[in-house]
């Protein structure tokens, strides 16, 4: 997991973009679908880690007993997942950069459409 796009994407995040993650996960609006317990479990899992990301913590065992507890190992099932989850952080990335004061401008234009 440790190389994956998802924890190099979070590793980048800072403690006030993780929270707003964590909420943005949280919310029925944007996070829908199969994987919604999941996707945050998942999410809680790699903050753990934060700010070190250490090898062994992110262990793909661990995050599968973490997230699926109890479960039989299913192949691919933790690798929808991460995938899911990094669909969610990217969607996140852009609301909150479109959410920023200097692009008031395009959310006039946007709401004028």
């Amino acid at each position: 997991m440790v190389k994956s796009l998802l924890v190099e994407t979070l590793r980048k995040f800072t403690p006030d973009e993780w929270s707003e993650l964590q909420l943005f996960a949280a919310s029925p609006y944007f996070n829908r679908g199969a994987f919604v317990r999941e996707t945050q479990e998942l999410l809680a899992f790699i903050a753990d880690t934060a700010p070190d990301f250490a090898t062994q913590q992110l262990d793909r065992a661990l995050a599968y007993e973490r997230v699926f507890p109890n479960s039989t190992v299913v192949p691919g099932k933790m690798d929808k997942v991460m995938s899911e989850l990094y669909k969610m952080t990217k969607e996140f990335i852009s609301i909150r950069h479109y959410s920023r004061p200097e692009n008031e401008l395009q959310h006039w234009l946007d709401q004028a459409v």
